[in-house]
């Protein structure tokens, strides 16, 4: 009977028999996971609504897990939405809810997401900190994405503050990880870090591309490595910036 239903709807009915069951677990799990799927086909504002309606839900129920679960994925979606200080608020406000469970991969993400909202307030130093802490939290962890991403935004922060050879060390240690795992977001997000690197510090394309500078090489790369999952559509910010690269 589900033949044909796209990805949405088939979350639809499941939530709707996890509410018709009274099984309010399974029923913020699939929101988040539904907001989960919309957040990487870049729709920030339906990841949002499905985050927002998981932490209405859990709101009541008191469960640490599931409360820091949406605190973190709720402020990673502010972040797609480019309202990093609500985002960091939250989560600031909402660290309390780890307690006990510190080092956990739910917490490891939280600390990434605000480090990841300092960076966008232009706050380098203090996302420096949050992000080696993370990074700490994510090598204790079997899960090499969790480390990927931690490199990828200490890569950011560190050239941003001028530790540029540490910056291109932490983001070359998050591409290979990410290679490694075929994990294909996480290529496209640390090319993206990479050409951030390479245009603010005026870094030429590396050896053997035929770009014609540091950020085109990777800005290219990052979008070939989007363009390998279906339904992928790039930010229009690194049309953008790619745009102005090739102009220059």
């Amino acid at each position: 009977p589900a033949a044909g239903l796209r990805p949405e709807q088939h979350g639809h009915r499941r939530v709707r028999a996890a509410v018709a069951a009274g099984l309010r677990h399974a029923e913020v799990t699939l929101a988040l996971n539904i907001g989960i799927a919309f957040s990487t086909l870049n729709d920030h504002e339906g990841a949002l609504a499905w985050a927002e309606r998981a932490r209405a839900t859990v709101q009541p129920t008191g469960w640490p897990y599931l409360t820091a679960w949406c605190l973190m994925q709720t402020g990673s979606m502010l972040l797609g939405l480019g309202r990093a200080q609500a985002a960091k608020a939250l989560l600031l406000e909402g660290l309390p809810a780890f307690a006990g469970s510190e080092g956990a991969r739910n917490h490891v993400l939280a600390l990434q997401v605000l480090g990841e909202a300092c960076l966008e307030l232009g706050e380098d130093a203090e996302a420096q900190r949050w992000c080696e802490a993370a990074l700490a939290g994510a090598r204790r962890l079997p899960h090499p994405d969790l480390v990927s991403g931690s490199l990828r935004h200490l890569a950011l922060a560190l050239a941003r503050v001028g530790h540029v050879d540490a910056a291109l060390a932490a983001a070359q240690e998050a591409l290979d990880g990410a290679l490694s795992q075929d994990d294909w977001p996480r290529v496209s997000t640390v090319h993206h870090v990479l050409a951030e690197i390479a245009r603010r510090h005026g870094l030429p394309a590396p050896a053997g591309s035929d770009a014609a500078s540091g950020p085109i090489h990777h800005l290219e790369a990052a979008l070939a490595a989007g363009a390998r999952m279906p339904g992928y559509q790039p930010p229009a910010e690194w049309l953008h910036a790619l745009s102005a690269d090739l102009e220059r």
